[in-house]
């Protein structure tokens, strides 16, 4: 894929990011996405500050209501079109378009692949952050 080549890039811009904002509190997820949802999330990148993972969904899958208590980095890597659904059922439609990049506070959500590609994206995990 065209887009693996800048990933090692990325990755090393996002730690440099994080080590400016780390501090000593550890907020890891409790509900652990590889656990709750191995065939969505795979590793890719863990360290004692942050956690890369790539996301991927499929055209009319739903990843069920779940929790981030880090908040996150998130790269895509393909064109996604989805519903994005709150845990107090507020629902927004969502256009993404590959290589497009946005920051992700602690939530409680759902995703739903409304698109006819994968949605495929690299979440980097901040273990440790300071609270805005």
């Amino acid at each position: 894929m065209k887009h693996q080549k800048y990933l090692p890039g990325i990755l090393i811009g996002i730690l440099m990011f994080v080590i400016g904002y780390a501090v000593s509190t550890f907020t890891r997820t409790d509900n652990d996405l590889t656990e709750v949802s191995p065939d969505m999330y795979r590793p890719v990148f863990e360290n004692e500050l942050v956690r890369a993972l790539e996301f991927t969904l499929r055209p009319g899958e739903t990843e069920s209501m779940h929790t981030h208590s880090s908040p996150a980095f998130i790269y895509y890597l393909k064109d996604a079109d989805y519903v994005h659904t709150t845990e107090n059922g507020t629902a927004h439609n969502v256009s993404v378009k590959a290589g497009e990049a946005v920051w992700r506070k602690r939530i409680t959500h759902e995703v739903t692949n409304t698109g006819s590609n994968d949605i495929v994206c690299i979440v980097v995990e901040i273990k440790q952050a300071r609270e805005h």
